[in-house]
């Protein structure tokens, strides 16, 4: 009996696979999707991984929060997988009037969106949470909203891990559905998005597994709040998926100290999604530095120019697999690759498929990392 994360290298955005292996079965739970275009292509690494391994059955699927970077590709996924659930953040109203003024703006925003962008980025995003939103509206009884401060995710058939939602706080959803109905929001700007963001807490023979999604540091601190004035001052993390992608201002030494404990028994390793570009922040590379933890990343080097460029529409096609692979300055690190988590016996293995270090593993690497 073993449980594998693999965080997929998306660039910047989230795709987590969780696979519980027993005996020669094995049982799958994705949190996030995110895709990148490639010569008009939609290139979606958690979906080409599912269909190599002959995948056809996903036992849930999650979506920590309505930004495009954790659900772009999903389409693909409810398309060619049977999924026994979803797990969603927490805005479908119990009103029905209030949900169908929820879906009514989203699809307006979203023809707006279409109508507005020729790219095909732009339309097969539209696309990912036009496909979502319906999967959820056609299949009431197999979707469960994700509510903070610790309620239980159950996965029918799963039983090598727990799963706890810590946040959101339940508050957020009735100031949520106030700016979806009335449309107070943008599809891929909106920041209430990243307040309703689910962060997970996975146990597994006694490994304590955090994976943040985009919460932000104030539902942090009020979560922080409510658990020290119940008595509980660290959570005993082995490995975090840094909130937000490594962001300055959503990631402190306070919340570290939080979430692993101020001295912990264990090595502790942070995991990050992002591109290197506009996340992590500087202050983040640092308090990592400070507080000692085993850096895991998927892509932080400008070397993948690739992850970098968002659309390669405008240029010659004789000239796209030259700038997809061209170094941008001779420093650089090479591409990380995705990362896995294995945990067996009680203790968590970690590695990255490339071989390749993350940036943040030496000091002198800091002139060829691309972040802020």
């Amino acid at each position: 009996m073993s449980l594998t994360l693999r965080l997929f290298e998306v660039g910047h955005g989230d795709s987590i696979l969780l696979e519980e292996k027993l005996g020669d079965q094995s049982r799958f739970v994705l949190i996030d999707c995110n895709s990148r275009m490639r010569d008009g292509a939609l290139h979606c690494p958690p979906f080409e991984y599912l269909k190599l391994r002959g995948v056809s059955k996903i036992d849930a699927l999650v979506i920590t929060h309505l930004h495009a970077d954790h659900y772009f590709g999903v389409h693909l996924i409810l398309d060619s997988f049977s999924v026994g659930k979803i797990v969603v953040p927490p805005f479908i109203s119990q009103n029905d009037r209030i949900f169908r003024e929820v879906v009514e703006q989203y699809k307006r925003k979203l023809r707006d969106a279409v109508a507005r962008s020729s790219s095909s980025t732009i339309g097969a995003r539209a696309l990912s949470l036009a496909r979502l939103l319906a999967f959820i509206c056609e299949n009431e009884d197999l979707v469960q909203e994700g509510k903070g401060p610790e309620s239980i995710l159950r996965f029918a058939g799963i039983s090598t891990f727990e799963a706890r939602v810590l946040l959101p706080h339940k508050r957020i959803k009735g100031l949520l559905n106030e700016q979806l109905r009335t449309g107070k929001f943008d599809l891929d700007s909106y920041p209430g998005w990243n307040d309703a963001s689910l962060a997970i807490l996975l146990e597994v023979e006694g490994v304590r597994i955090l994976l943040g999604g985009d919460s932000t540091l104030p539902q942090w601190n009020e979560h922080m709040r409510q658990m020290k004035r119940d008595g509980k001052s660290s959570w005993d993390v082995v490995v975090l998926k840094a909130p937000h992608h490594g962001s300055d201002h959503n990631n402190t030494a306070a919340l570290i100290n939080y979430l692993y404990g101020v001295n912990p028994e264990e090595p502790a390793a942070i995991l990050v999604s992002a591109n290197g570009r506009s996340h992590p922040g500087s202050k983040f590379y640092q308090l990592v530095k400070e507080s000692g933890l085993t850096p895991y990343c998927t892509n932080l080097s400008t070397s993948c120019a690739d992850q970098a460029l968002e659309d390669l529409d405008n240029f010659p096609a004789e000239m796209r697999q030259f700038l997809m692979h061209y170094p941008v300055n001779r420093g650089s690190a090479r591409c990380q690759g995705d990362v896995v988590v294995r945990v067996n016996n009680g203790r968590a293995e970690l590695f990255n498929t490339t071989g390749h270090p993350c940036v943040y593993d030496d000091m002198a690497s800091r002139a060829a990392w691309s972040g802020p």
